[in-house]
C-alpha cells in the first residue's frame, strides 16, 4: 500500500467532509452513544489532563469527559458537527471545552497515517506548548 499523494488526500478529505456534513448526526450520535460510553469508562484520565478528541463529531466522548470536569478539545472536519458539539456543551452548562472546525490536514481514523499526516497531530498537540 503506497502513501497517498497530497492531491489524493485533498480529494479524499473533500469527500469525507461532504459526507459528514450531509448526514443526520443526531440519529448517528444516538447510535454511537453506548459505544462511546463504554470506551470512555475504560479510559484512565488523571485529574488535570486534557483530552483531545479527534473526529469528535457532535461530542459523544468529549462531552462525557467535560461532565467529569476534564478539559477537552474536540476537532472535526465537519463544521456543522463542531457547532452541534458547542451547542450541546452550552446546553449542559459546561466549561472547559474547546471546539475546532476544519483541521482537514489531520488524517481521518479510517486511513493509515504516514509521517506527513501525523505532522498534523504534532502541530495540534504543540498548540498549547
Amino acid at each position: 500500500m503506497s502513501t497517498p499523494t497530497s492531491k489524493e488526500m485533498g480529494s479524499l478529505t473533500a469527500r469525507l467532509k461532504e459526507i459528514w456534513t450531509a448526514g443526520d448526526d443526531d440519529r448517528f450520535s444516538r447510535y454511537l452513544e453506548g459505544g462511546a460510553r463504554e470506551f470512555y469508562e475504560r479510559l484512565t484520565i488523571a485529574p488535570g489532563c486534557h483530552l483531545l478528541d479527534v473526529a469528535c463529531g457532535s461530542s459523544q466522548l468529549a462531552l462525557m469527559a467535560a461532565k467529569d470536569c476534564i478539559e477537552v478539545t474536540g476537532v472535526d472536519i465537519a463544521g456543522n458537527l463542531v457547532e452541534r458539539a458547542r451547542a450541546r456543551t452550552q446546553a449542559e452548562g459546561l466549561d472547559g471545552a474547546d471546539w475546532e472546525p476544519g483541521l482537514h490536514q489531520i488524517v481521518s481514523v479510517t486511513i493509515r497515517t504516514s509521517k506527513c499526516e501525523r505532522s498534523g497531530f504534532y502541530r495540534l498537540l504543540s498548540k498549547g506548548a
